[in-house]
């Protein structure tokens, strides 16, 4: 079974641009990584870039058999198996939050603030969602 999630990046203009990613979209699993690897505005768009994703890897990697993977990369639908219609999309912020949109229990935007937000669907009527602050590499204090 797969948590699926969706990975965005916050625009200037009120707008999401994101991917879909099919596993391991829970904190812990796509959360962690988006911080661990992807804390810079450069990263996310090299992320976004590659659209929709099977799994979420530390690194984007390179093209790469999708049966094969190595499992430190990113498997990509339409890189590495070729499938059309993959590019990430554009769309309001609020709808990109408060709607369904590809069956995801997560979504993450990567915020102006170079913060991820995560946003979480209720089991039940996907309405309630609760926020939980990641702060990246760069923001953290030790």
């Amino acid at each position: 079974m797969s948590t699926r999630a969706l990975i965005g990046k916050q625009n200037a203009d009120k707008t999401v641009t994101f991917i879909y990613c099919h596993f391991d979209g829970y904190p812990s699993g796509v959360g962690d990584t988006l911080i661990e690897s992807y804390s810079t505005p450069d990263q996310v768009d090299g992320l976004l870039a590659l659209g929709d994703l099977s799994v979420l890897g530390s690194e984007l990697g390179e093209q790469q058999d999708f049966n094969k993977r190595n499992r430190d990369w990113c498997l990509a639908y339409g890189r590495d198996r070729g499938e059309t219609g993959t590019e990430a999309q554009t769309i309001d912020q609020e709808m990109y939050v408060r709607e369904n949109l590809r069956g995801e229990e997560y979504k993450y935007i990567y915020s102006l603030s170079k913060n991820w937000v995560c946003y979480g669907n209720d089991d039940e009527e996907a309405e309630e969602e609760f926020t939980i602050k990641y702060p990246t590499t760069e923001s953290s204090t030790t």
